[in-house]
């Protein structure tokens, strides 16, 4: 590998996911929400 190349490294699991769901729904906007988003604690 050169310089000019980028340096490549694999996809996390979770990353995979969102990468295939781009995949197959290209041309749609798709929100991806985190469990951490989803707690169910109160808001201030």
């Amino acid at each position: 590998m050169n310089e000019a190349q980028p340096r490549l490294h694999p996809l996390t699991s979770p990353q995979r996911e969102i990468w295939f769901d781009q995949i197959l729904h290209e041309g749609h906007s798709i929100i991806y929400i985190t469990s951490a988003a989803m707690s169910k604690s109160p808001v201030p």
